[in-house]
């Protein structure tokens, strides 16, 4: 979602393909090919964060070792300064972190820095490092118009930025070819995941609503909420069926059967009744939670 609204509200207007990669507690993205979101055979694409930058690295909690996410992410920020600041009692990062290990943050070291403390700078060489090969190997197979670098960490602006582009610059395969990815920092900050679920609602409504014909919406959902009301009332009575924290389950189901019914009925008859008698189980169980 994050990457969708870069995408369609940020960085990202007006090309036709953007990859987004975010740190925070791990390493997440979101890869825009041809104005659509690349989703993998198993909807399982854009893990960016666990693809091997270290063979014999830090073990990932994926299975694997060395992951892009054990050194580009907040979390192995936060991991890296702990431990400069276990090597240098005397460092600014002690002050920085309020005397505690465990206020480390992802500005700690960058802050540090910027007031002169060598131990802070190492650990940030050694971080943006990282990023310099992750994201250059993200660039090297995708090759987008725009990488787009998002999380907490990418409010550190040119301080992160300006390095990856040169590493870029000078070890990409395809440093020598006129046109280059724009790699630039989000924009829409926080809100970023917000804005793209909205458009994404937006993208799915403009889709799907041609098949929201009249007869199919009213036949499948009454069908749908025959289902699930028989059974309900049978099971747990009238009044805790239709109590105020279950009265939603009514609503949803009106809207959800249908589609059901749209792509079940005339094909295949014995899913759809299937799939409606599962939803609706499915409902009287979230009623017997209640």
């Amino acid at each position: 979602a994050a990457a969708w609204g870069e995408y369609r509200a940020g960085v990202g207007r007006g090309c036709s393909s953007m990859v987004m990669v975010t740190l925070g507690t791990g390493v997440g993205g979101g890869i825009i090919e041809d104005s659509r979101i690349v989703t993998g055979c198993n909807w399982a694409a854009g893990e960016l964060g666990h693809f091997v930058i270290d063979m014999n690295g830090e073990p990932c909690n994926c299975g694997l070792r060395g992951c892009f996410e054990q050194y580009g992410s907040v979390t192995a920020l936060i991991a890296q300064t702990r431990a400069a600041m276990r090597a240098a009692p005397d460092s600014l990062l002690w002050e920085q972190a309020g005397g505690s290990e465990q206020l480390v943050n992802g500005r700690t070291a960058f802050d540090a820095m910027r007031r002169g403390d060598a131990s802070a700078k190492a650990v940030v060489d050694g971080y943006v490092h990282y990023l310099c090969v992750g994201i250059t190997s993200i660039v090297n197979i995708f090759q987008p118009e725009v990488l787009c670098v998002g999380g907490g960490i990418s409010r550190e602006g040119e301080a992160v930025m300006a390095p990856v582009r040169a590493y870029v610059g000078k070890y990409g395969y395809a440093r020598g070819s006129a046109k280059q990815p724009r790699i630039v920092a989000a924009s829409l900050a926080g809100d970023a995941g917000i804005i793209g679920a909205a458009l994404l609602a937006l993208v799915c409504w403009k889709k799907w609503r041609p098949f929201l014909r009249r007869d199919y919406f009213w036949r499948g959902g009454l069908m749908g909420l025959c289902l699930y009301l028989a059974y309900a009332i049978q099971t747990y009575g009238l009044e805790r069926t239709t109590s105020s924290k279950n009265a939603f389950l009514t609503a949803v189901y009106c809207v959800l059967v249908p589609f059901f019914h749209w792509g079940f009925s005339k094909s295949r008859p014995d899913r759809y009744n299937i799939t409606a008698a599962l939803l609706c189980v499915a409902g009287v169980g979230l009623v017997s939670l209640n």
